[in-house]
């Protein structure tokens, strides 16, 4: 009996997880289906699907241009080492 309740005592937090989860603040990636889903309207079938693709495509270039940035950021920082690095790293990214 006492196996069996500490057993239980153990799967409840596991059982209970996925309920706490619903509950928590959706992801960029959620954020962004949301939003097509809501322009989307009422296309169907293989036209809401092509629309979905390039809008999930178009809400990806604020991360490209990010991405750009830290590659503009790590070319003019080039030839410095270490901490000298970071801290033009993280200079170059503030601006």
């Amino acid at each position: 009996m006492k196996k069996l309740i500490a057993a239980l005592i153990l799967t409840m937090p596991l059982i209970a997880a996925p309920t706490f989860a619903a509950g928590a603040k959706p992801t960029a990636q959620e954020k962004k289906m949301a939003s097509c889903s809501g322009q989307a309207g009422d296309r169907t079938g293989e036209q809401r699907e092509a629309f979905m693709k390039t809008c999930q495509q178009n809400k990806r270039d604020g991360r490209s241009a990010q991405q750009e940035k830290m590659k503009a950021c790590s070319s003019a920082n080039k030839g410095k080492k270490g901490e000298e690095y970071k801290q033009a790293q993280k200079d170059c990214l503030r601006k």
